[in-house]
């Protein structure tokens, strides 16, 4: 039976309003006593946030001048301005030490072509994470400690660095990277430290310690309100995006050492501000954390998953946060964490990996070498389809702009281009010399991220797998 969020300390629960008003809990835990939370930055990036984010709490129709939902799920919309009409048609992805970039053609008999292939020099044949800088037409890639920005309309190489940490190794084959909303800094993190980077350059600005025992796994990065927030093996903290001052940091008491998603929000009630929210997502639980101080407002059980990783996207015109971790989505209602509706996702199995996308209408979610479609108000299951040749594995499900009704689909060693209105695959591309591992795909208006795909945790529970077999 559905449970009511437990709140910290215990209040009465009112649905009308949200739990963010009422709840509060003691200051985060810090590295030394002495350290206090600074926030001196944030008025002067966003000196009103009701300005920043004018239409969050009522259901409203997206301005024209916007591109609906963002590159990756969690960031403001891109204007249209921002967009070069050259890489409309362009897929990008990352696999196996390599990049490439496709351009739909919609000719027969061959819809896509390969238009440039980078092999990155250092990378290895590891997992590559890729991200378009559209505002500079930059693509930016991530693998095995190093960091390459190509020229996205030829794949020239425009610099490419391997970054020291003074901590020690600054390496890792599950790395990360989000890029600013203003498409200046590039920040990435692994070995336990979080670097940022001039995007322009590849010069760095600076780099912040977050984890110093233990085993440092992978990394989820969002950003909100001149903060880097972060989450990393049972921990959550927030870093100022300009000078990598760490402003707090929340053990997560309680809920073990395992992946972490993380997704901000800004809550509003009745069209005035209340507060800035971090959902996080952590072994069959979703946590509220206020933003800007770390305090743990209330957390939300999701029974019957088990302890597994989770996989979050918020839809900020809706109040609705997507939640799907093992089999089973869940879409909840961000200001008062009640539970909307559940799907256990027919015919889609049982997984450790998969990814959602969302939509205006609908929610996508691949995984075991398939993809559906549920709508995004009720959760119905409109269509499933299994994607020929990609086996059982994790599909990376994003958009493209070269077609409103096109869905992109990567997985096993393909891309294909799928029907948003009725699953049907409409073209495959078998991606030759890239091998069939796992893939990131990055288009003028989606980029893989490590938040709403549990990529990385799926990688290292298939490397675990194989390590008991052998």
């Amino acid at each position: 039976q559905l449970q009511s969020p437990q709140l910290y300390p215990q209040v009465q629960y009112t649905p009308s309003v949200p739990v963010y008003v009422q709840a509060y809990s003691q200051p985060p835990p810090y590295d030394q006593p002495q350290q206090l939370a600074s926030y001196s930055h944030i008025p002067q990036l966003y000196p009103s946030p009701q300005q920043q984010y004018p239409q969050v709490v009522t259901q409203v129709a997206p301005s024209p001048d916007s591109v609906l939902y963002s590159p990756h799920a969690q960031s403001l919309p891109l204007k249209k301005d921002d967009l070069n009409p050259k890489l409309n048609n362009f897929i990008f992805v990352g696999t196996y030490g390599k990049i490439r970039a496709l351009e739909v053609t919609n000719a027969r008999p061959s819809p896509v072509r390969t238009v440039w292939t980078e092999e990155l020099k250092g990378a290895g044949y590891r997992m590559v994470h890729i991200h378009l800088n559209s505002k500079r037409d930059h693509l930016l890639g991530v693998t095995n400690g190093n960091i390459y920005c190509l020229e996205a309309l030829t794949g020239r190489k425009l610099w490419q660095t391997k970054p020291t940490s003074q901590f020690g190794l600054f390496e890792s084959d599950l790395m990360t990277l989000l890029l600013t909303l203003d498409g200046s800094q590039l920040i990435s993190a692994a070995s336990g430290t979080v670097i940022a980077l001039n995007e322009s350059n590849g010069k760095q600005i600076w780099q912040c310690r977050v984890s110093t025992v233990g085993k440092y796994g992978s990394f989820a990065l969002t950003e909100h309100k001149g903060m880097v927030l972060v989450g990393n093996e049972g921990y959550v903290y927030a870093i100022n995006i300009l000078t990598g001052q760490l402003i707090w940091k929340n053990g997560l008491s309680g809920y073990g050492y395992g992946p972490i998603s993380v997704a901000a929000y800004t809550v509003f009630q009745n069209g005035n501000y209340v507060c800035d929210i971090c959902f996080v997502g952590t072994k069959g639980y979703i946590l509220a954390l206020d933003a800007l101080t770390g305090n743990t407002r209330c957390n939300v059980n999701l029974d019957g998953t088990g302890y597994h990783p989770v996989a979050m996207s918020i839809a900020p015109l809706s109040n609705s946060l997507y939640a799907v971790t093992y089999g089973e989505i869940r879409c909840y209602n961000t200001q008062t964490m009640n539970i909307v509706w559940k799907s256990n996702l027919p015919g889609m199995g049982y997984a450790y990996g998969h990814s959602i996308l969302l939509t205006e209408m609908y929610v996508f979610v691949g995984m075991n070498g398939k993809v559906t479609a549920l709508l995004a108000s009720n959760g119905k299951q409109v269509w499933s389809n299994s994607l020929p040749g990609s086996g059982y594995g994790l599909v990376t499900v994003g958009k493209s702009s070269c077609m409103q009704d096109l869905l992109i689909c990567a997985g096993g060693g393909f891309v294909y281009g799928v029907s948003m209105i009725n699953g049907r695959v409409l073209w495959k591309d078998g991606l030759k010399d890239m091998g069939y591992s796992e893939i990131t795909v990055s288009t003028t208006i989606f980029n893989t991220d490590f938040n709403s795909t549990t990529l990385p945790q799926y990688i290292e529970q298939k490397r675990e797998e194989n390590k008991h077999s052998s």
